[in-house]
């Protein structure tokens, strides 16, 4: 099911909503050519990501995932929800970070990666309750 998540977070925000929006990324923007902040590829180029970026699938694919394992193990401890709190707070400012995304785009990703996160815990629960009955 993370899989599935992955998959389908990162094919909303790619496949659809990027190609249908077709808002530029800050680094492709040319009103702040010389004001986003960029970083050299190893090979030379400037890394710039592709042309369009609503929404971030970095911050969506994140989200999702930490979002059904908070489901999955029923996390109460503070110190895990801190842990992925942390490392999906951490992607997002990175794509901010890279000139890749503005800080909408990020919101946008947490938000929609949350709800995709939650709908396939829902399927794997439903998933899960069928096979036991089936036993």
């Amino acid at each position: 099911m993370i899989a599935v998540c992955i998959a389908i977070n990162d094919q909303v925000a790619s496949g659809l909503f990027k190609n249908w929006i077709q808002r530029l990324r800050p680094s492709h923007e040319p009103a702040l050519e010389g004001l986003v902040h960029l970083v050299r590829e190893p090979n030379g180029n400037w890394y710039k990501g592709g042309s369009f970026g609503f929404y971030s699938s970095h911050a969506a694919n994140n989200a999702g995932v930490a979002c059904f394992f908070l489901l999955l193990m029923n996390v109460r401890e503070w110190q895990k929800i801190v842990m992925l709190l942390f490392m999906v707070l951490t992607v997002g400012y990175s794509r901010i970070y890279l000139g890749v995304h503005y800080p909408g785009d990020i919101l946008m990703g947490f938000f929609m990666g949350i709800i995709i996160g939650w709908l396939c815990y829902q399927v794997y629960k439903w998933g899960a309750e069928k096979m036991n009955l089936a036993q």
